[in-house]
């Protein structure tokens, strides 16, 4: 279980009644999400910055989503988190190096997103909901690695976990 509050990032693992925390810079917590891997966490604030926690270390690299206020988050598979913003923009990212995979312009204030089957859904201030498929050849692109430490080097590729990138694809699209 993913929390955050203005300054704190914590994991709550109820099992084991571990808890990790991270500090976060100061701003607005707006949305909070896991991906489906259970690996790495983002959290939105209103400053329009995301911040990337890979789960169980202390650091937290934070990047510059938009100038617009982040409303949503949503995990997805392999490593991957959408986020939805005031400016109408869908951001797919990798939560490995913490950076954009891709964006979707749309004309309307985003206030939600979910992630499923492949498919990423948002839905905006004028009350319409849009179906993207913003994960589409997204699964190949990046190879596995874990985030850098704030500052720190470049992805260094961790050893792949077994699964193809065939077998990932069709495990997004179902």
């Amino acid at each position: 279980m993913l929390l955050a509050a203005d300054g704190l990032l914590a994991c709550w693992r109820p099992a084991s009644a571990e808890v990790v925390t991270a500090a976060l810079p100061a701003g607005l917590v707006t949305a909070v999400a896991v991906d489906d891997d259970g690996c790495h966490g983002v959290v939105c604030d209103a400053d329009g910055r995301v911040h990337v926690w890979r789960a169980g270390s202390a650091a937290v690299t934070t990047v510059r989503a938009d100038a617009a206020h982040l409303t949503a988050a949503a995990g997805a598979g392999r490593c991957r988190a959408v986020t939805a913003g005031s400016d109408g923009t869908a951001v797919l990212w990798d939560l490995t190096s913490a950076t954009a995979l891709g964006r979707v312009p749309l004309d309307a204030p985003l206030t939600a997103v979910a992630v499923g089957g492949g498919t990423v859904v948002v839905g905006d201030g004028c009350g319409e909901v849009h179906c993207l498929d913003l994960l589409a050849g997204a699964a190949a692109a990046v190879p596995d690695g874990v985030i850098p430490e704030q500052g720190g080097a470049a992805v260094v590729p961790a050893p792949r976990t077994g699964t193809t990138d065939r077998e990932a694809a069709a495990q997004l699209s179902e």
